[in-house]
C-alpha cells in the first residue's frame, strides 16, 4: 500500500514477509494433505485453490503443492477483507440493534430456527440448518442494505461506456466510484428506504430491481467473499 500524499508513511507495512511466509506454509501444508487423500473433496477454500491452480496454464509445470502469489493474495483477501468494511461482528451488532427495535422479527426468527432444527432432527447450528434459515438471511441482507459493508466500490472502466438514457460517457481507464449507502437509501430503488423491512428480500418481493440495486457486497465476479 502506497500513501502518495504522505510519503513518510510509505515505509509502513501492513503485511510483512513473515505474514506471507506463514500463510504460504499453512496453505502448502493443507495442499500436501489433500494430495495424499486422493478422491476426497471437501469443497472448501483449499479445494478451490487446487482447482484454480489446475486451470492456470502458466503454472502447469509446477509442483501440485506449489503455492503461487495469486493463492496467497486470495488467502489474505479472505482473512483481512472484513477489517476494511462490515465484518461479521459488526454485522451481528447492527442486526441485533435493528431486531431490538422490531421484536416481531425476533419472534419470527426464533420460530424459524425451531422449525428448521426440528426438520433436520438436530439441536445444533449445522451448515444445513443455517443454510435453511431464509428469514434470518433476509434480515442480514436488509441490515447490510441499511449499513453497507463498504463506503465505496471502485472499478476501472475497461472500455468506453455511455450511461443508458444520458449523453454521459465513461472513458476507458477512468476510475469509477460507487456509493452503496446512497444507492441503498434511494427511494427509486427501495420503497421507504430508511425503514428496516426484511420482507423486501423475500422470494415474492425480490424482483430484479431489488437484486440489481443491492450492492452491499459488490457485484458478480469481484464481489466480497463475505457474501457467502
Amino acid at each position: 500500500m502506497q500513501f502518495q500524499g504522505v510519503p513518510a508513511l510509505n515505509p509502513l507495512k501492513f503485511i510483512t514477509q513473515n505474514h506471507i511466509e506463514s500463510l504460504k506454509s499453512l496453505i502448502q501444508k493443507q495442499m500436501v494433505q489433500r494430495s495424499q487423500a486422493a478422491g476426497e473433496n471437501k469443497n472448501d477454500f483449499i479445494d478451490f485453490l487446487i482447482r484454480l491452480k489446475e486451470q492456470d496454464q502458466d503454472h502447469k509445470a509446477d509442483s501440485e503443492t506449489d503455492v503461487t502469489n495469486e493463492m496467497i493474495g486470495l488467502g489474505f483477501t479472505l482473512l483481512l477483507g472484513g477489517h476494511g468494511g462490515l465484518s461479521v461482528d459488526t454485522l451481528a451488532s447492527f442486526t441485533m440493534h435493528l431486531l431490538s427495535l422490531h421484536p416481531e422479527y425476533q419472534e419470527q426468527i426464533r420460530q424459524e430456527v425451531e422449525e428448521v432444527m426440528k426438520s433436520h432432527n438436530t439441536t445444533d447450528f449445522t451448515y444445513e440448518v443455517v443454510r435453511d434459515l431464509h428469514f434470518l438471511d433476509q434480515c442480514l441482507h436488509e441490515t447490510v442494505r441499511l449499513f453497507p459493508s463498504t463506503i465505496a466500490i471502485t472499478r476501472i472502466c475497461t472500455e468506453d461506456f455511455t450511461v443508458p438514457g444520458t449523453d454521459y460517457t465513461f472513458k476507458k481507464g477512468e476510475r469509477i466510484i460507487i456509493d452503496p449507502y446512497s444507492v441503498h437509501r434511494d427511494p427509486e430503488h427501495f420503497e421507504n428506504p430508511d425503514e428496516f423491512d426484511p420482507d423486501r428480500f423475500s422470494p415474492k418481493n425480490r424482483d430484479r430491481k431489488v437484486i440489481d440495486a443491492f450492492i452491499g457486497f459488490g457485484k458478480r465476479p469481484r464481489k466480497c467473499p463475505g457474501f457467502n
